[in-house]
Formats: C-alpha cells, structure tokens, sequence
C-alpha cells in the first residue's frame, strides 16, 4: 500500500487547474484522507472533504479525528 502524506494536489474547474491543495494524506492515489485533532468533527471538516473529492475527480475521503477519548473516522463518498 502507498501512502503519501502531504503531497500538492492541482485544483481542477471546468478543465482548467484553478489553485492547489493538499490534503494530510493521499492512499493509493484513491482515498484522501483528512486527519483532524478536534473535540467534535464539525459540518465544515466533511465539507472540506467534498470540495476535494469534487476537485479532483475521486471518490473517497476518509475524516479520522485523534481530539476525542476514543478515535472518530468518518467516510465520505462522493457519487459523479
């Protein structure tokens, strides 16, 4: 499995790159993955999520939040 942490990722609108991002890590070059160190995964964590998934035509991101007593992960899919 490869796991790439913190790799610049093209921001894509209407075929055109439009900015950059990058997420915390990239598995597989598939799955995003967000890791978060929050008390409460909030509304804007899974829509940061959506707008990569969107941006960069993939499908899974997964949100993992270390701020609680036991670990949070959160999937979100994004359906084309």
């Amino acid at each position: 499995m490869i796991v790439r942490w913190r790799v610049i990722q093209a921001r894509i609108f209407a075929g055109e790159v439009v900015g950059d991002y990058v997420p915390d890590l990239l598995v597989e070059d598939r799955v995003i993955v967000g890791v978060k160190a929050v008390t409460a995964l909030e509304r804007h964590h899974r829509q940061q999520c959506i707008n990569y998934l969107k941006a960069t035509s993939r499908r899974v991101c997964l949100l993992i939040n270390f701020g609680r007593p036991r670990l949070e992960v959160r999937r979100l899919v994004w359906h084309f």
